[in-house]
């Protein structure tokens, strides 16, 4: 039989205050597991007599029952010892400190402290998992009896709707003491470790709850598009904090790059705040679950809501409210307990800390969900002349060219968080390199960026091309006079049509140039998607592109979406037809459509162009103008009079020459390094025509 190790007075009080504490947990352990089971000391394992204080000497002589009645005595005898019922400090203060803030009443408190020193205390652990294996159902009891409070109190402190569960600072996958894993409690994060420090502020003991957000890596004068609207949140917060009660829920979305987080940082900067972000994931790495989040969230509402001076950020939440397709908005549970979406909306509506809510997309949320938010923006990539300066900026101390910074000022898939990547990158590798080098190692990471993010590449720089010459192209109308109007007006909606070649893309690039005025060119490749409703959703992102860069918009194979809608055989192919339509009505600057097929294009479609241009193979003197241009290009000596005459005869008979076939020789000069003479041009150009077909009777006019 063990003995009973001396405890003198002295030696308690150098004992330090919590193995103290926890010795007289477990001692009240054994003492209840012995009058309930009269288990024998010789059946309880070693570490936990260790634990109670009963290791080392002999057994006393005697019968089994007197020396068990002597051990009992001398445990009753340390139960009876002047061990303090209260937490040991810094634990103790700091409990203390949060119930307050938290608004937790006794009780929850000093369950908090019991559950922190369970994961604190191996000793305590297994004396705890020893008394449920042998007293299955009684978890709650024998921490009352530790805490000295009823059952009763235990039971409801701990329930999943109570309060401890609701602030998220408790969760329901612990240690699974006992073979009923009755008490599979644990405080979240390490704040066991942190209530037994001590801490300058209640905030410190959750600091795996919530992270403080760095400093923006951005100025005001970096986001001049979103200068007003900056100015404007700050202006709402503010009101909102000063008239106190509900506080503003503001939903910022966008595709990922965007700049949205870094926006929030900024905002806060300028609002004198401290920008507090609920932690995606646990301090071991695990992601947080959607419910603990939004737990934590609700948590952050109680710590900082007489804190003037704060500002929650919530990232990522798409991840949170996004529902199911076949089950509609996500329902989490535990325990039998529900939470959808009433308890999510209730606590959006009883904020009262200004909060930022950040979505890469919303189209996932129910709209239950987005109609509690008071403030809803769109985050978009900005125009050409706000993201030159983005580029400036972002590779600022990376040598690249005017031509490249152009390409990527128009590519709105470059977002400035992949510059700034890229931009790091660059200065790594850029020491002893050239602009060449260091410029087409940046275009590559770019160009990989893209691609593996389902984007088309960052164009090259444009090809060698014939000089352009109004004059030189066969059109319906008079290209001076619509060049004209369109410069005074600054709107209007054209439809080019004709033979392929016949120069309508590069009508509509001289067109851009003498407005002045970025180009925006989509095919209808770039707009089909995939998913139901994603074709729609880029026709309204390509105009409204346009819009915030005031730029000519041009829209090539349109007869993929301006097509006879008697034809369609689908329902979504007359849906992307309205939306065309709706858009092209609403969009207050310069819309282009080319088309080949202007014979399918639907009737109602065409009354919406204020001008069907038709684009014609030019005539035999347009065609000698080109031949001439293209041998000033390329160099070449106009031939003497009589030989120009029978070179003359030959391409007037080629009444299917397009410019285009004149700009194809050209790159083939350029690029390919064919050396031509005047006659080798003419006979290129009389093959190239044979390869097509006979041209149908002219059409001229306007339509």
């Amino acid at each position: 039989m063990a003995a009973v190790a001396c405890l003198d007075p002295k030696h308690t009080d150098d004992m330090a205050e919590m193995d103290a504490l926890i010795r007289l947990w477990c001692l009240r352990v054994l003492h209840d597991l012995q009058f309930h089971t009269h288990v024998s000391l010789s059946d309880v394992t070693p570490s936990l007599l260790a634990a109670c204080g009963l290791e080392g000497e002999e057994a006393p002589e005697g019968s089994d029952v007197q020396r068990e009645a002597g051990t009992e005595r001398r445990i009753q005898d340390l139960l009876d010892r002047g061990v303090g019922e209260d937490f040991p400090e810094p634990m103790r203060t700091n409990l203390e400190r949060l119930g307050k803030r938290l608004y937790l009443s006794p009780v929850e408190v000093r369950l908090l402290g019991a559950l922190a020193l369970i994961q604190l205390s191996g000793d305590l652990y297994e004396a705890l998992d020893a008394y449920l294996d042998r007293r299955s159902g009684r978890g709650f009891c024998i921490l009352g009896r530790l805490l000295g409070i009823p059952t009763r109190e235990i039971r409801d402190a701990l329930d999943e709707s109570g309060r401890l569960f609701e602030t998220g600072l408790v969760c329901a996958f612990g240690p699974s003491l006992g073979r009923a894993n009755e008490l599979q409690f644990q405080l979240r994060g390490r704040m066991h470790e942190e209530l037994s420090k001590d801490v300058a502020e209640v905030e410190d003991l959750l600091r795996w709850f919530y992270t403080r957000a760095p400093a923006p890596e951005i100025t005001v004068s970096d986001i001049p598009h979103l200068e007003d609207e900056l100015h404007r949140l700050v202006r709402i917060i503010r009101e909102s904090q000063q008239r106190g009660g509900k506080a503003v829920n503001i939903l910022l979305y966008g595709g990922p790059g965007t700049g949205k987080t870094e926006f929030v940082r900024l905002l806060a900067q300028e609002l004198g705040t401290s920008l507090v972000e609920v932690v995606h994931c646990e301090p071991d790495g695990e992601p947080i679950g959607p419910l603990q989040r939004l737990r934590r969230w609700s948590l952050a509402q109680n710590l900082y809501g007489q804190d003037r001076n704060a500002l929650l950020l919530f990232d990522d939440m798409d991840d949170v409210f996004t529902m199911s397709g076949d089950q509609g908005p996500q329902v989490w549970s535990r325990g039998g307990v529900k939470v959808g979406k009433a308890w999510i909306n209730s606590r959006l509506e009883a904020s009262v800390v200004p909060s930022i809510w950040v979505a890469n997309s919303t189209v996932q949320i129910e709209s239950a969900y987005l109609r509690r938010f008071t403030y809803v923006r769109e985050f978009r990539s900005p125009g050409p002349e706000t993201r030159r300066l983005m580029v400036r900026r972002c590779f600022e101390g990376v040598p690249i060219s005017a031509e490249f910074e152009d390409c990527l000022s128009h590519h709105r898939a470059v977002t400035p968080a992949m510059m700034r990547q890229v931009a790091a990158l660059g200065c790594m590798g850029a020491s002893g390199s050239n602009i060449a080098t260091t410029e087409s190692f940046l275009r590559e990471q770019i160009d990989q960026h893209l691609g593996v993010q389902g984007f088309a590449a960052v164009p090259k720089a444009p090809p060698e091309t014939l000089p352009w010459k109004r004059d030189a192209l066969e059109a319906s109308t008079d290209l001076e006079e619509l060049f004209e109007g369109l410069q005074r007006s600054g709107r209007g909606r054209l439809l080019l049509h004709g033979p392929p070649g016949t120069g309508k893309t590069e009508l509509v690039r001289a067109l851009a140039q003498e407005l002045d005025a970025p180009l925006i060119l989509k095919r209808a490749s770039d707009l089909l998607g995939q998913f139901l409703g994603q074709t729609e959703a880029n026709i309204a992102e390509m105009f409204e592109h346009a819009r915030e860069s005031r730029a000519v918009l041009f829209l090539d194979e349109a007869d993929s979406f301006l097509a006879d809608r008697e034809g369609a055989r689908n329902r979504w192919e007359v849906t992307q037809t309205n939306e065309l339509l709706t858009r092209m009505e609403e969009f207050q600057g310069i819309f282009v459509c080319a088309t080949n097929a202007f014979d399918r294009l639907d009737a109602a479609v065409m009354r919406r162009f204020d001008a069907k241009i038709e684009l014609q193979y030019p005539s035999a003197e347009r065609r000698w103008a080109l031949f001439l241009n293209l041998l000033e290009a390329l160099t070449l000596a106009v031939p003497d009079s009589g030989h120009t005459r029978y070179l003359r005869q030959r391409i007037g008979r080629l009444e299917n020459l397009a410019p285009g076939d004149f700009a194809m020789l050209f790159r083939c000069a350029c690029n390919l390094g064919h050396r031509f003479e005047p006659e080798m041009l003419v006979d290129a150009l009389e093959r190239e025509s044979a390869s097509k077909g006979r041209v149908e009777g002219r059409k001229s006019g306007f339509l």
